[in-house]
């Protein structure tokens, strides 16, 4: 133990590398997304072995009243759960470096995954090591607040769908999520990344995606801020319609049924039923078609994703739709093009976000048309500073996260 080092300040550049490169690597940890949080402080810390760093966390730090706080650090520390002299040493000095800092407890969702399996599996195996990595944060004083289910439950989803780099993966694609993307791509739908000279037309369709979801999310401040701090690893995918096409394409159609039906003869009736109802089809769709086209013009955005690469990984935090073009599935193009891009560019994982525990909610069924890895987290932890303090500031904490739910 008397080889390892604390040390507190340290370098970003230096940090962000080793987190980069590290197995638990995650978003969360990058010294960049400790910028985004603007209203927590941060500091990074870290253990070396000699002159090499082996493990650290990137701390958010929230004032509380009477000068205390509270630290988070989320999907993190980065270092070796399995190692219980490092986690002994590394945890013996955060807590003397949080008493410095009035720390009432230090709340923590590290990156170690319980189980990774697919929704159709019938065994989901617990990964190897895990419970000893659990126990060994148990033996150094965390506790863990179990293995919850609900969204609300913990400050990060413990359960998120994400796509593991494979070869050939849309071929792993279900039948009806390949359809959806040839039928996307036959009403010229276009998808491509843009930079922040876009973030008008992506924050347009996150406030539509707000009004017809009646939920609360961010406003384009906020998005033009992460994508000042991520730069070029920060990209915008949007899907564009081509209105002015699709509309000329329909009148040819439409035209050439009504010429169909005249040419019906006896005894085709059926056959002219069919032409019927799809010349009445296409003048429906017409009819929106050509409204849309006055209000959105030749070539709207339709559907939107904003993604950050980082290390091995990409985290697509944001996804928009325009509800009225929902059936033409720019939505599927928006999340596959993420994916391919990180298939294409060798990152291993691709992260879709957060689902309920129950695995049975539409947020699930949606992402599910992707054919991703179900990663359940191991879930919260607490590491109490002030053991006289701890248990109210935790009761205060759940009350104050219960009417923030509510709100």
């Amino acid at each position: 133990m008397n080889d390892y080092i604390f040390k507190m300040n340290l370098d970003k550049n230096e940090y962000d590398q080793f987190v980069k490169s590290h197995p638990l690597c995650n978003l969360l940890q990058s010294p960049k997304w400790a910028e985004v949080k603007e209203n927590w402080k941060n500091e990074i810390l870290g253990v070396y072995q000699g002159d090499r760093l082996i493990g650290g966390a990137s701390v958010l730090i929230k004032q509380l009243p009477l000068n205390f706080t509270m630290i988070y650090i989320p999907r993190g520390p980065i270092l070796d759960y399995k190692n219980l002299e490092i986690l002994k040493f590394f945890f013996s000095h955060l807590k003397k470096w949080a008493k410095t800092k009035h720390c009432l407890f230090i709340k923590m969702d590290p990156g170690i995954i319980y189980r990774d399996f697919y929704l159709e599996d019938t065994v989901r195996k617990i990964e190897p090591n895990v419970e000893n990595e659990i126990n060994n944060l148990k033996k150094i004083g965390c506790i863990h607040l179990g293995f919850t289910t609900s969204l609300s439950d913990t400050i990060q989803p413990r359960y998120h769908a994400a796509v593991k780099k494979k070869d050939n993966y849309l071929d792993s694609l279900p039948k009806h999520t390949k359809r959806h993307i040839k039928t996307a791509k036959k009403k010229n739908i276009m998808v491509d990344f843009y930079g922040i000279e876009k973030i008008h037309e992506f924050s347009r369709l996150m406030k539509l995606t707000e009004d017809r979801k009646h939920i609360s999310l961010r406003n384009e401040e906020y998005f033009k801020h992460i994508m000042n701090i991520f730069k070029e690893d920060c990209k915008l995918f949007l899907a564009q319609l081509d209105l002015k096409k699709l509309i000329e394409d329909s009148k040819k159609r439409y035209v050439q049924l009504e010429e169909n039906i005249q040419k019906c003869k006896e005894g085709q009736e059926g056959k002219k039923e069919n032409f019927i109802k799809e010349r009445d089809s296409i003048q429906k769709d017409l009819y929106n078609l050509e409204k849309y086209y006055k209000t959105d013009g030749a070539h709207p955005y339709i559907a939107s994703a904003l993604c950050i690469y980082y290390g091995n990984t990409c985290e697509m935090l944001y996804m928009g739709m325009d509800g009225k073009y929902q059936k033409f599935h720019g939505a599927y193009l928006t999340h596959i093009a993420p994916i391919q891009y990180a298939q294409e560019n060798n990152i291993e994982w691709c992260n879709m976000g957060g689902l309920e525990g129950t695995l049975d909610g539409g947020l699930t069924k949606f992402k599910s048309n992707f054919n991703p890895d179900i990663l359940e987290y191991v879930g919260e932890f607490d590491f109490p500073i002030n053991k006289l303090l701890y248990k109210p500031a935790k009761k205060a904490y759940e009350m104050l996260k219960k009417r923030n739910s509510s709100d």
